[in-house]
């Protein structure tokens, strides 16, 4: 006996796209020192940051840069 038992096998409709898979990415955040000057900035940085942790997040500065916000150096 067959898989189909007689019955006819359904096809997808012509009349549709073809199914497929679609991937959703977080959103990607680029932010630069020169947008991080008031400690407003700061604190909707660290908003961000706790209410949308799947987001992806990267900071650019120079590193030798004497200007760096006080904020982001870890103090202990």
């Amino acid at each position: 006996m067959s898989d189909t038992d007689g019955k006819e096998i359904p096809k997808w409709p012509d009349s549709l796209p073809p199914p497929s898979e679609m991937t959703m990415l977080p959103p990607e955040h680029v932010i630069y020192r020169e947008s991080l000057i008031g400690e407003e900035d700061i604190y909707n940085l660290v908003h961000d940051l706790f209410y949308f942790p799947e987001d992806k997040y990267f900071l650019y500065f120079e590193y030798a840069s004497p200007v760096i916000p006080e904020a982001l150096i870890l103090k202990n």
